[in-house]
């Protein structure tokens, strides 16, 4: 009987590819790879702005998108721009609220659970606060906002409150990405 050639499993397949992304991303951006992408953008508008919001909510595409953002910097008014993106990134981030428990929180769950995490003991109500500071500044940066939804959809925030912090955030790291880009 004939062996098969076995490929080692990944304990976080998810957060793998993640990384990957953002590799790939740096050498795309290295080599000037980013022209066409944000030719298309910038020709869009404020629409571009837009659409580059949602895909600045997801982890795949967050690191692909940044860089654009950073060039649209200098042809947009970057407080308009920040703005409609940002609510360009909370449509992604709501689309990613309400499919939460299909997406990274199997990977987030079993991450919890690791033997550093499991060491840290702390009251329930800290651990919550934390939770969503954490999960705040995760979607404030170009991280993967999925990582950050994940976080504060198991501390139990309301919706309401996440949508305003969720706009708040992401339109400060848009703005910021954009000053950066001046």
């Amino acid at each position: 009987m004939q062996k098969f050639l076995r490929f080692p499993t990944l304990s976080y397949p998810k957060l793998t590819l993640l990384v990957l992304s953002y590799i790939l991303t740096y050498l795309l951006f290295i080599n000037g790879s980013f022209s066409a992408l944000s030719g298309i953008i910038h020709l869009l508008g404020y629409i571009g702005v837009f659409i580059a919001g949602i895909f600045y909510s997801y982890g795949l595409t967050s690191g692909l998108i940044t860089p654009v953002i950073f060039l649209m910097a200098k042809s947009l008014n970057i407080f308009v721009a920040g703005f409609i993106g940002g609510l360009g990134s909370l449509v992604g981030d709501l689309l990613i609220f309400e499919f939460i428990k299909v997406g990274f929180s199997d990977e987030i769950q079993k991450l919890g659970h690791e033997k550093l995490l499991m060491k840290i003991k702390m009251p329930v109500i800290v651990r919550s606060y934390l939770a969503i500071i954490v999960g705040a500044i995760i979607i404030a940066s170009p991280l993967p906002d999925e990582l950050g939804v994940s976080i504060m959809a198991m501390s139990h925030i309301s919706i309401r409150n996440f949508i305003f912090m969720d706009y708040l955030l992401n339109t400060s790291g848009i703005l910021f990405i954009l000053f950066l880009g001046l």
